[in-house]
């Protein structure tokens, strides 16, 4: 029986596979949701189209733009359009070859520490079962933007196994330096340009050595090499936030109703809720929604803040003091800690999302497997194992299908999380989708709730053509208001362009209350340049010419490489007998890396330009 065991592992892990990936084929057609529809549209349109250009290979979710994860998109839009359960399937293929890449680095990494091959490859076998079929993945699995997540995810596992590889060769004096060398400088650049948590396969690594790789002398170079990779993630962070503060780090807080200290105490609460996911799974734990996560203002009035960082505190120390003793289990606190680092920590995100714990899982479930290995009676230890993922495959089974029907899940994220503001709109645009606008409205009705409040506005202007009669009184509140929230941003961004392009009749002096309610906000570079694009729109029809043309002016220093505001420019220049700025003008939009997108747009305005010469030629004669 023993000697089979590395076949039986290979069988198991293809079962599991098999199991997996028919499991996740009902959730292929579930719903589009958050990042998704903003990330996909432009580039779906423009291939459609014929347009596509290098440009839409870049994200703007990232500084890095991830256009690896970015290319994935581009060639499912060619292949398969707007058929997204094609999307679905590639995240779902993603997942197994995740899962497949973590067996074979569990086991190897098992291998280097003393097990022997058939101990090796069970515990790797244990590891990546309950990861493969948990159910904290499907949000991850499912979503299809987070496809970043698990292509960098990917690479950050085959770097790991490629150091593993190395590092064991050149222990037994075979070399190995060239793997080495490829899991930093090859895989690394990779992952982060997936999603820029790859820039923690340096700090996986180093974790890596000094705990699996802890036992025996190190070369002075490897030693260097260490402390290079601790540093590169670190320098980095540092200058990326240096070189533009104010649009990067400082803004990022200014427009959260937390601030730096206050996220850091409540992501120490966070990192511990993950904890509980992965080895506590409960339905009424998940949800994808976590927005109504309550915000640590103070240690002193929040001891389940302090309990929470004394906990990791905890771990933290127990890794290190048991990297000789037990260095699997602390490679795999390890990787769930440092998996965290980047996300969870100082930069100025949402404070909780599912995906985070998509790598980090697979280090807690190290450690797990470590100990169920413990277990000397073979028959209690896999029956053990056997009973986990097959709760955890049903468990599993039940949120695909709530995720493979839109109505079913938008119901269920707003019942999993009733305080959650995105669950709710969610819920809302779904019925409005339905065109049950009645019931979106009433989804709404929630009193003393400003975001709610303006998206009614949102969604009677849809049904009705105008806002309600209690328009005025939300745009006070609106400005009566210390912070908007992001989300409600949003929303007055939609109300201003409906009202712009004429599907709602708000009153001009509402419309301009709006504006100057949002420029005085703090709000992210990408949001500043569709404001003020909407403001010169706005001031346009309203005969404001200079101001609608300084708009466009800041519009376009905001997002240098886009066309469209300087073919605006250009037609707003003729507009005013100012032929000189508009040849300058449509000359500046030839010179972007997408004009090419914008052909008839070009015609049109060159021929404007061109009438207006003509009529101010004549006009002199």
């Amino acid at each position: 029986m023993t000697s089979r065991l590395p076949t039986l592992a290979a069988c198991g892990l293809a079962l599991l596979l098999v199991l997996t990936g028919a499991v996740y084929v009902p959730g292929l057609n579930g719903p589009l949701l958050l990042d998704d529809t903003a990330v996909f549209n432009e580039l779906t349109t423009a291939i459609a189209r014929g347009h596509f250009t290098p440009e839409l290979l870049l994200s703007h979710s990232g500084p890095f733009g991830r256009p690896l994860a970015m290319a994935s998109f581009a060639l499912d839009a060619h292949w398969h359009g707007t058929s997204w359960p094609w999307w679905k399937a590639t995240n779902v293929l993603l997942h197994l070859a995740c899962g497949w890449a973590l067996f074979a680095l569990f086991a190897r990494i098992a291998r280097a520490v003393g097990y022997a091959e058939n101990h090796a490859q069970e515990l790797a076998l244990v590891a990546v079962a309950v990861w493969l079929v948990h159910p904290l993945h499907v949000s991850t699995v499912l979503y299809t933007v987070q496809r970043m997540t698990e292509l960098s995810s990917l690479l950050c596992i085959l770097g790991l196994w490629l150091y593993a590889r190395g590092r064991m060769a050149m222990i037994a004096g075979g070399g190995g330096r060239v793997a080495m060398v490829a899991a930093v400088l090859l895989c690394t650049p990779l992952a982060a340009l997936a999603k820029e948590t790859g820039l923690l396969l340096p700090w996986f690594i180093a974790a890596l050595e000094l705990t699996v790789f802890a036992r025996g002398a190190r070369p002075c170079w490897l030693l260097a090499g260490l402390l290079a990779l601790t540093a590169l993630p670190l320098v980095a962070g540092v200058i990326y936030i240096l070189l533009q503060p104010e649009n990067r780090f400082l803004a990022g807080y200014a427009a959260r109703d937390f601030g730096l200290a206050e996220r850091l105490f409540t992501e120490a609460r966070v990192v511990v809720r993950y904890l509980r996911w992965i080895l506590f799974p409960r339905q009424a734990d998940y949800g994808f929604y976590h927005d109504d996560i309550a915000v640590t203002r103070s240690l002193a009035d929040d001891w389940p803040a302090l309990a929470s960082m004394a906990l990791l505190g905890v771990l933290a120390v127990a890794a290190w003091c048991g990297r000789r003793g037990w260095p699997l289990a602390a490679f795999g606190v390890a990787l769930f800690l440092l998996g965290l680092a980047l996300e969870s920590t100082v930069l100025p995100l949402d404070l909780a999302f599912e995906h985070r714990t998509y790598l980090p899982a697979a280090g807690v479930l190290l450690a797990s497997a470590v100990a169920v290995m413990q277990l000397q009676n073979m028959r209690i230890r896999r029956g053990l194992v056997a009973a986990t993922v097959a709760v955890l495959l049903f468990t599993t089974v039940l949120r695909v299908l709530v995720w493979a029907d839109p109505a079913t899940l938008h119901h269920a994220l707003l019942a999993a999380h009733p305080g959650s503001e995105r669950a709710r709109v969610a819920l809302a645009e779904w019925y409005v989708g339905q065109g049950a606008i009645d019931r979106a409205l009433a989804v709404l009705d929630v009193p003393g709730n400003l975001a709610f409040a303006v998206h009614r506005q949102r969604v009677l202007c849809l049904r009705d053509g105008r806002p309600g009669a209690e328009a005025g009184a939300v745009i006070t509140a609106v400005s009566e208001s210390h912070q908007i929230s992001r989300f409600t941003r949003q929303v007055l961004f939609d109300l201003i362009e409906s009202s712009i392009a004429g599907r709602c009749a708000w009153p001009a002096p509402q419309i301009r209350a709006l504006l100057d309610i949002l420029q005085v906000q703090p709000i992210n570079r990408y949001a500043r340049y569709r404001l003020e694009v909407q403001d010169a729109q706005f001031s346009q029809r309203q005969g404001e010419r200079m101001r609608a043309i300084e708009c466009l002016g800041r519009a376009a220093r905001l997002q240098p490489d886009d066309p469209y505001v300087h073919y605006l420019m250009a037609e707003w220049l003729a507009d005013i007998g100012d032929i000189e700025g508009a040849d300058e003008a449509l000359a500046a939009a030839r010179q972007r890396p997408r004009a090419e997108a914008y052909t008839g747009i070009d015609q049109a305005v060159a021929e404007l330009i061109a009438q207006a010469r003509a009529a101010a030629q004549s006009s002199g004669d």
